[in-house]
């Protein structure tokens, strides 16, 4: 008798106390049989209590010695027995129907290898939060990110987030799926590759997952960053990679600052007015309340600078290393 799980859940995760919690009870709770899935947590060497909270709730608990998500996620794959894998993570919940609607997806055409979904924000996150929501829900709009509630029908795309993902375990291959030399981007450049092979990657509103966002301005700052040097260690593998957005949140920044001697303080001055006056304007249209919309200047000046001082950085001094050393 074949006792294997359909659906194995892979959770990279380092000193996750806090917010694994409220992952792991969310898995407890979802509309299908506790025997039909397995939850894999893939420990980053943490220092907190993550290894005791992931075994008080049933889970497989492997070493993750690269303590990156690339890797995390490799560990949990090495050890995985079900026919669908899922990518999530310790800062997302999940509603009761996440598995069962990934599980419907996959079974119904054998030409789908992955499905994923929209990645809103809870309810209850910070003000700060709330505004980084609105940059990528900016970005999603414009095709430039996939990490967002940003919701369309139900479609075939080119990528999908890669801590809301279910994939077929058999077009995944063996060994290290993922490439644990990028910093990020390691899910973007696996859609890539399982495009290039003809398989196909849905979005399903209804496969949804609620993802905390960066929730202070220096968490925000290195993710951006990080993201910026993923992106260009990306563009080296895929041309396609860096997109016109790309090149011009790096290059607009730079270019400001450049001509800023030849411009009269008063003019920069109006300039920055209008411009806090108008994200703020733009955060209260899109109904995130007013102290997100506060928030929101703050949360796109760290944008731009973060963004051009990783973009350049990876140019000029490759990352060797997915750690970033």
């Amino acid at each position: 008798m074949n006792t294997a799980p359909l659906v194995s859940i892979v959770l990279p995760v380092k000193n996750g106390s806090g917010k694994l919690q409220d992952c792991l009870e969310s898995l407890r709770h979802q509309d299908v049989p506790p025997e039909t899935y397995e939850v894999i947590v893939a420990d980053g060497r943490s220092t907190d209590n993550t290894k005791e909270i992931a075994r008080i709730y049933g889970c497989r608990v492997v070493d993750n010695p690269r303590e990156t998500v690339a890797g995390g996620r490799n560990a949990g794959l090495a050890v995985a027995r079900g026919r669908y894998i899922a990518f999530s993570e310790d800062d997302i919940v999940l509603p009761p129907n996440w598995l069962s609607e990934g599980i419907r997806v996959l079974s119904s055409d054998t030409r789908i290898a992955a499905v994923g979904g929209p990645t809103p924000i809870p309810a209850c996150a910070s003000a700060f939060a709330k505004a980084v929501d609105l940059i990528f829900r900016a970005a999603a709009r414009s095709g430039y990110s996939v990490q967002s509630g940003f919701h369309q029908g139900y479609r075939e795309v080119d990528d999908i987030p890669g801590g809301n993902a279910m994939y077929r375990r058999e077009y995944l291959g063996d060994g290290q799926v993922l490439d644990e030399l990028l910093l990020t981007a390691e899910d973007v450049d696996l859609h890539m590759r399982l495009r290039e092979k003809g398989h196909v990657l849905v979005f399903s509103p209804a496969f949804l997952a609620w993802h905390h966002k960066r929730d202070a301005p220096k968490r925000f700052f290195t993710q951006i960053r990080r993201f910026a040097q993923g992106r260009v260690q990306l563009w080296r593998r895929h041309k396609k990679a860096l997109r016109p957005l790309h090149w011009a949140c790096a290059l607009v920044p730079v270019l400001f600052l450049t001509l800023s001697p030849l411009i009269s303080w008063q003019v920069i001055f109006a300039i920055a007015i209008a411009t806090v006056v108008g994200l703020v304007a733009v955060g209260l249209v899109g109904r995130s309340g007013l102290s997100a919309s506060l928030w929101l200047p703050l949360a796109c000046a760290i944008f731009l600078v973060a963004w051009p001082i990783g973009f350049f950085r990876e140019f000029i001094f490759p990352t060797t290393d997915a750690t970033g050393k």
